[in-house]
């Protein structure tokens, strides 16, 4: 097994975190479009093992990386760092716009939809915890060492 150094495995788990990301993004967004269509969420099985892969894979990396957290040191640089807390931001706002429209759009079933409200759950709170991981890394460059 190689060995890595502390900051080598904290920005390889950051990366996980970055690549489940996306697929939770790209999964859900064929589904918000049909959403804000009127159409009911239509979610192929293949869609949602995805993003059910990609939160259990997210999770395992950010609370690999949470660990790790105290032990990192980031180069001071506001600008990055303020980007780095702006992707933040904007990596959380399309979750919470999808879990909105879902949620106050569309009619539920708690009989029969309960298992998609638990994605869809799962799925924000993998999203917010990378945001947090993020806005660790952006404070840290910013100058402000946080605890997150």
């Amino acid at each position: 097994m190689l060995n890595f150094g502390s900051k080598s495995r904290f920005v390889v788990l950051v990366l996980i975190q970055f690549v489940c990301a996306k697929t939770i993004l790209w999964s859900g967004l064929p589904i918000y479009r049909k959403l804000l269509d009127g159409k009911k969420d239509e979610a192929t099985p293949r869609e949602i093992l995805a993003v059910i892969a990609a939160v259990l894979v997210m999770q395992a990396a950010y609370w690999s990386a949470h660990r790790l957290q105290t032990e990192q040191k980031f180069r001071q640089n506001a600008i990055l760092g303020k980007f780095f807390q702006l992707l933040a931001e904007v990596s959380f706002l399309f979750p919470a716009t999808l879990v909105a429209t879902v949620l106050f759009d569309e009619d539920i079933d708690l009989k029969t939809d309960w298992w998609r409200m638990l994605v869809l759950a799962a799925s924000l709170f993998a999203m917010y915890c990378y945001k947090q991981q993020l806005d660790f890394i952006g404070t840290a460059m910013a100058g402000k060492q946080s605890d997150s």
